[in-house]
């Protein structure tokens, strides 16, 4: 039986660049008959969070209205006390959406007012909102009605950080595309296409996807970036 020479050679390049990000592409561009070589390339930098945000409810239910109200701003000053004290400036303390809602009982009339208001903190000094969210058990055995989500933490200078992440992405690409074509004896040239997937916040040591994605869990981050490269090959 009469071998393809050539086709066997092209199928080992492809299961070799299967293997490590790259496969090879007819170009396109201006409508020349060109080879070229695409390349994944993937970086990720390490990054902490400088802004925290935490959000906690208060709700408290009384027979009438005015004793729900005086009671839910009871347990506001039960709670800015504990913030006050713990290192929390007051002008980061930010109070709104009180209302009152008719509580009803089973036999239809209303059987109490619940008064609700939402406090949200905004902070540089992420890890003391970290302690003060880890202690909040200390101010619920006091007996307040409160309802807290878990603190959020933001790069501020994300935009700053994602060219360079870019970048190294960009530079890994062409590494694995030039190792592969120099391994048989060629060289790659310039590069003819380029595509970057969403930058994605990740806790460390962690990869969620390439789809994008913006980690508010945890403080300490990874800024990843994933981009495709297609290069001329000589």
């Amino acid at each position: 039986m009469k071998l393809n020479v050539g086709l066997i050679f092209s199928a080992l390049l492809l299961s070799l660049g299967f293997g490590s990000g790259l496969w090879f592409v007819g170009s396109a561009i201006d409508n020349r008959d060109e080879k070229g070589i695409t390349a994944l390339g993937s970086a990720s930098i390490s990054a902490t969070a400088d802004t925290a945000i935490w959000t906690l409810y208060l709700s408290e239910s009384e027979p009438n209205v005015s004793a729900s109200v005086a009671s839910v701003m009871e347990e506001l000053n039960a709670l800015r006390t504990y913030l006050i004290e713990g290192g929390v400036a007051e002008s980061q303390i930010t109070v709104s959406g009180l209302s009152t809602n008719q509580d009803y009982g089973q036999s239809g009339p209303i059987d109490s007012y619940t008064a609700s208001l939402t406090v949200r903190i905004r902070s540089t000094d992420v890890q003391l909102i970290s302690n003060l969210n880890r202690d909040i058990d200390k101010l619920l055995a006091t007996g307040i009605s409160l309802n807290t989500t878990s603190p959020e933490y933001y790069v501020s200078n994300l935009a700053d950080l994602r060219p360079q992440v870019q970048e190294a992405a960009v530079k890994d690409a062409r590494t694995r595309a030039k190792v592969m074509v120099e391994a048989i004896g060629g060289e790659i040239g310039d590069p003819i296409a380029i595509s970057s997937g969403s930058v994605t916040v990740t806790p460390p040591d962690t990869i969620e996807g390439d789809y994008g994605g913006y980690d508010l869990t945890t403080i300490e981050k990874s800024i990843r970036a994933v981009v495709t490269v297609t290069f001329e090959v000589d």
